[in-house]
């Protein structure tokens, strides 16, 4: 019987939830550390959405021409950009200031190209060029000494989950195939979350089956054979 039913059991790896975010409308920014939480930045707030508890809490704020990224250890970081009209090849068209959780400049980086980040972590910022007209192209820019290199990102493919057919994707973003963020054409955010059942059925299991814990035995029915 236990054979037969961790066999039907196991076919069932993974249930899901699927749910609205109320209170986030078009964030300008989605950021997934990990499957407890979700980073949203809308207009100048900052807020952290606990994924369990389906409510956020406001962490910061920031500037329209700040890009906000999540450091090694959970922590906010925050990039200020600036643009420039230039007239020669000696002068700098973009300026990055790499600011901590406090607000406080740690870096800041000049550069001759007219660009904008539009990823950071702990190691270096990704940024791509900011005026539509002019060819496009992307760059990592390491934040310990804000050394440039052009690199090309691949388009990535996300597995698209298993969501209502009537709601028109915008945008969708994933967190190791475990949980999507998905933005519609009219803004609003629902979460996809991948949940693993085992850890539900375990205890359930663990309860039926294991033996009722016995007394330890004693000798005290034991007859004393000594003569």
């Amino acid at each position: 019987m236990l054979n037969t039913l961790v066999k039907i059991l196991s076919s069932i790896i993974l249930s899901t939830q699927f749910f609205l975010v109320e209170g986030i409308t078009s964030p300008q920014q989605v950021l997934i550390p990990n499957q407890e939480s979700i980073l949203f930045v809308q207009d100048d707030q900052i807020v952290q959405y606990d994924l369990d508890r389906r409510k956020y809490e406001k962490i910061g704020k920031r500037k329209q021409n700040e890009l906000a990224g999540i450091g090694e250890n959970g922590e906010l970081l925050l990039c200020e950009f600036e643009h420039f009209t230039i007239y020669s090849e000696d002068e700098f068209s973009s300026i990055f200031k790499i600011k901590n959780s406090k607000g406080d400049i740690e870096k800041e980086f000049k550069f001759f190209e007219t660009i904008r980040p539009v990823y950071m972590n702990e190691e270096y910022v990704i940024a791509v060029t900011a005026v539509d007209f002019l060819e496009q192209h992307t760059y990592r820019i390491e934040r310990e000494n804000g050394n440039k290199k052009e690199i090309f990102v691949p388009r990535k493919q996300i597995f698209r989950p298993n969501i209502p057919k009537d709601i028109l994707i915008r945008n969708i973003y994933e967190y190791e195939r475990k949980v999507y963020v998905i933005e519609d054409l009219f803004g609003n955010v629902y979460i996809y979350k991948a949940l693993d059942a085992m850890n539900i059925i375990k205890p359930i299991l663990m309860r039926i089956f294991n033996p009722v814990p016995r007394r330890n035995p004693t000798n005290d029915a034991q007859p004393d054979l000594r003569l």
